[in-house]
């Protein structure tokens, strides 16, 4: 077996390659929850990566509840009125508000790059 990483979203998997069963595994890591994934090349398991993490995302925006982070996440403190109005304007967006915050930043920071 040898050890892959991959990463998506700001989330990071290690993938194994089973010549026994020629297939690949792979493992969210970083995070609490438990995400696992499987495909039999490489293109299936990048897909199924990104299948999952999406499908993570957005199960847990039905919820109510923000998806656990990688190990590198910052949080940051907003006051509640702003992130209320963040959290009703994003849902129009796709993005999660950790994403809107970040692209948000960004474009105060590097105003010149889209």
């Amino acid at each position: 077996m040898s050890d892959n990483t991959m990463m998506y979203r700001g989330y990071k998997a290690i993938v194994q390659y089973s010549a026994e069963d020629e297939s690949f595994v792979g493992v969210v890591v970083g995070i609490r929850d438990r995400i696992a994934f499987a495909g039999d090349s490489v293109g299936e398991v990048t897909t199924e990566f990104h299948a999952m993490i999406d499908s993570y995302i957005a199960n847990n925006k039905t919820i109510g509840r923000e998806p656990n982070r990688p190990a590198d996440y910052i949080p940051v403190g907003i006051e509640s009125a702003l992130y209320e109005v963040v959290k009703d304007n994003v849902q129009d967006t796709g993005l999660t508000i950790d994403e809107f915050v970040n692209t948000a930043i960004k474009q105060a920071l590097y105003p010149q790059h889209p």
